[in-house]
């Protein structure tokens, strides 16, 4: 039987793990279909099924778009979309752009608090991966102004703390499903108990293919609610670890999607050519 795990970071956005690392360590752990799904970016797909090829893992592609709606963070799962595909490259282009200007906002703050942090600083951590706020906490660390990464966020720049600034630029729910449904691929609305998102189901979901409801901070309680949510809104059900990397539990393959759910998933990418082969 299958275990799925399709929700799934590496250092092409803010993870630990490179992507081939990511699909070792989930063959290492016996879950035999995962999705890399990196924040605004679908940069590690080719070296991720590459290495599930070697490692006899199914990779389905998978992107995590950040949106924005009422002055609150929605993420977005897009699951088999072309990656080249001309609308799924301008919404993750239009996400780069706006983060780099909202982290060049930050650093501004950050410089007004008495804390220099360059975007220059920040770029060198993120090299060649999308850059992030993980990104400026780790260069906030190695600055000397916080010891480590969490402190960065607990004490500067979570919501409510000193440097928190909301974008001044947004992609909308609805313009980034469509980027998704256009270039071949499932639009899935991330952990809905984390954003307040599901507040807006009956909102999203005339746009929506799935949402997300089996994840680490959904109790089972919030599991039976949202899949009930998702039968009443015709929507598949979708789930995964969001895993970071090994000192960012839970570990790959700690939350999973049931076989039974994937069967249906899997089922809805073939019917439009949205899948990998196996």
């Amino acid at each position: 039987m299958a275990r799925v795990d399709l929700h799934l970071h590496s250092t092409a956005s803010d993870g630990q793990l490179s992507p081939a690392e990511v699909v070792a360590r989930a063959a290492s752990r016996e879950v035999t279909v995962v999705a890399l799904c990196d924040h605004d970016t679908v940069a590690g797909y080719a070296e991720a099924l590459a290495a599930g090829e070697t490692c006899g893992v199914r990779v389905v592609l998978g992107v995590e778009l950040t949106c924005w709606d009422s002055g609150r963070s929605v993420h977005l799962l897009g699951y088999g979309c072309q990656p080249d595909h001309p609308a799924l490259s301008s919404a993750m282009a239009q996400r780069t752009a706006f983060r780099q200007r909202h982290l060049s906002r930050l650093t501004a703050r950050l410089t007004e608090l008495g804390l220099p942090i360059s975007m220059e600083q920040v770029a060198a951590l993120a090299g060649a991966d999308s850059i992030g706020r993980p990104h400026l906490a780790a260069a906030m660390v190695e600055a000397g102004h916080v010891p480590d990464v969490k402190a960065a966020f607990d004490q500067y720049l979570r919501r409510n703390r000193p440097a928190y600034l909301l974008p001044d630029q947004e992609l909308p729910v609805r313009e980034a499903c469509e980027a998704v449904r256009a270039a071949g691929g499932l639009a899935v609305l991330a952990h809905p108990a984390l954003d307040r998102a599901w507040q807006r189901l009956g909102e999203y979901a005339s746009y929506l293919d799935g949402l997300e409801v089996y994840h680490p901070a959904h109790t089972p309680e919030l599991v039976r609610q949202f899949s009930a949510d998702a039968v009443r809104h015709n929507l598949l059900l979708t789930g995964g670890s969001d895993n970071h990397g090994p000192q960012r539990p839970p570990d790959i393959g700690e939350v999973e999607l049931p076989a039974e759910q994937w069967e249906r998933l899997a089922a809805a990418l073939s019917d439009v050519g949205r899948t990998d082969p196996s």
